[in-house]
């Protein structure tokens, strides 16, 4: 008696746990979008790390060192501006307000820069490629960093802010891309976090320079002008690698893309990668911007992403982006 009716209590069960499955969209086997994101998700971690080709470890370095950049020059102007105060703006002293001003517009100008920077970031990547866009934002990183270490005016040390900035935004929009679309699936997303923690350590290391600098004379020039080093650092390192495959594919350099695939991920699956990539391109430039979201490429990753917590891939997307636009208003 006892069993039949546990029997009899099971069915609902069985049943209610097919209704939910069923309005959240989480049979991952009837969906062939998710099974092949399924199956990467199960794979070993040490096969995942095994793919890793030195190419694009040196790639995800030397790429992030943009992210470097981003944090130093955000870090390293709070240290520099007591003794901007004290040398360069001394004649402003008396007049307060002005002094003020101007030390807003000293850092404000890094801002603006990097807003205009990150606004055609993605259309000029589009243009020219990933890793040319990045090679002129460290030219233009470095000549912001040298003339505000030789700054010999107020004017010439707002000018070295905007160029920074403007090396800055390019790099803020262009290393993920260029570091995701070289990276093999299965490691993609974790290779791209390491531009944020780049970010975070060039903040750490600005504040550890502003500290030795206070030793040295001249203190705010080599502050501001040490910052040429890593710029440097990473122009040199990105003429040893390669494009982005994905955009050699997109503009039909497919012997590039091909070379490009072999040296960053190694020979296996080449055809399938380059189909894969054509078939992305072509999505994106018959979809608009916004239509994109609904892509099948990004259907399938957002709902690859649903928890308990998201009954379908809006909600998925609404939750992965929300805490980006909170983070990004905060500075």
């Amino acid at each position: 008696m006892e069993k039949a009716r546990k029997r009899v209590l099971a069915k609902p069960m069985q049943r209610s746990e097919a209704e939910a499955q069923e309005a959240t969209g989480s049979n991952f086997d009837e969906d062939p979008l998710l099974s092949d994101r399924t199956a990467s998700m199960e794979d070993d971690p040490l096969q995942n790390r095994s793919m890793l080709s030195n190419n694009i470890i040196l790639l995800t370095i030397f790429g992030g060192i943009g992210g470097f950049l981003f944090g130093y020059d955000t870090g390293v102007i709070s240290g520099a501006l007591p003794y901007l105060r004290d040398d360069l703006l001394v004649h402003h002293i008396a007049a307060k307000s002005r002094l003020v001003w101007i030390q807003e517009v000293i850092v404000s100008a890094a801002v603006l820069g990097a807003g205009v920077g990150s606004a055609i970031g993605g259309w000029f990547s589009d243009k020219v490629g990933r890793k040319k866009a990045l090679l002129v934002g460290d030219v233009l990183f470095t000549l912001g960093a040298l003339l505000m270490a030789a700054a010999g005016s107020p004017n010439a040390l707002i000018a070295g802010r905007a160029f920074v900035g403007l090396g800055v935004g390019l790099a803020s929009v262009t290393v993920p891309v260029y570091i995701a679309e070289s990276a093999p699936a299965s490691v993609r997303a974790t290779l791209v976090t390491v531009n944020v923690l780049m970010i975070t350590t060039g903040q750490f290391v600005a504040y550890l320079v502003d500290f030795l600098c206070t030793f040295l004379p001249g203190t705010w020039r080599w502050m501001l002008g040490v910052a040429a080093v890593p710029s440097i650092l990473q122009f040199a390192g990105l003429l040893f690698l390669p494009e982005s495959p994905k955009w050699l594919a997109s503009k039909g350099q497919d012997e590039a893309a091909e070379q490009a695939l072999r040296g960053l991920r190694g020979p296996d699956q080449i055809d399938a990668d380059l189909a894969e990539m054509h078939a992305a391109a072509e999505e994106e430039s018959q979809a608009h911007s916004w239509a994109l979201l609904r892509s099948r490429a990004v259907r399938g990753e957002l709902q690859a992403w649903d928890c308990k917590y998201c009954s379908n891939w809006e909600e998925s997307t609404l939750l992965c982006t929300t805490p980006q636009l909170f983070w990004s208003w905060q500075g």
